[in-house]
């Protein structure tokens, strides 16, 4: 079947060796494959593959931030997300309840414990906001001298986590999203929402 009749879909896929580039501090063993790729929006992998590039070279906090905006182009970009919602929305428990309610994958940024009452019911969303608003404690280890800053353990396993809910929540946004389904993304751009007739 040829790429234009087929079906749009995502997968994961096993990278042969994990080889390290110069500078790269960490690996993960795998890369979402998006097929066609023309169906993918250029800014949700742009950010996607950003926040793996920062994971991969130890920038722990550069690398939540990208991916939580990931996730946030598609609340904001998503058709289904459109309708009676205006204007740019940053990401909260409100947004992600409606999200849920019009089919999005949310349940793959959640994990147990987590509920979307509140921000803070929220683990992807306490971590994104904790980063957001330079609240670094426990995330950030500053040098002896004082001068130099690294990230800390915690941070890497926290951004190993985020990182892989977001792209849990990408590859199953895309393979259920109609915006992608029915390649009305086109050529990497979102499709254009209509415009109120007010």
């Amino acid at each position: 079947m040829s790429d234009a009749n087929s079906k749009p879909h995502a997968r994961f896929a096993r990278l042969k060796a994990a080889t390290l580039r110069p500078g790269q501090r960490y690996s993960r063993p795998f890369v979402i494959v998006f097929s066609p790729g023309e169906c993918c929006p250029h800014d949700v992998g742009a950010f996607s593959r950003d926040a793996a590039h920062s994971f991969e070279n130890g920038r722990f906090l550069a690398c939540i931030l990208t991916a939580s905006a990931a996730v946030e182009i598609i609340l904001n970009r998503d058709s289904r997300m459109n309708v009676g919602l205006r204007g740019w929305r940053h990401m909260n428990a409100k947004l992600l309840r409606t999200a849920t309610e019009r089919g999005l994958p949310v349940h793959c940024l959640l994990q147990g414990g987590d509920n979307l009452k509140t921000d803070a019911s929220v683990t992807f969303l306490r971590l994104r906001n904790q980063i957001a608003h330079g609240n670094l404690d426990g995330l950030v280890n500053l040098a002896v001298d004082g001068f130099a800053l690294d990230y800390s353990a915690t941070a890497a396993e926290l951004a190993l986590g985020h990182l892989n809910k977001t792209d849990e929540f990408i590859l199953e946004w895309f393979n259920t999203s109609p915006d992608a389904q029915e390649r009305r993304i086109r050529h990497g751009c979102w499709p254009v929402a209509p415009r109120s007739s007010t």
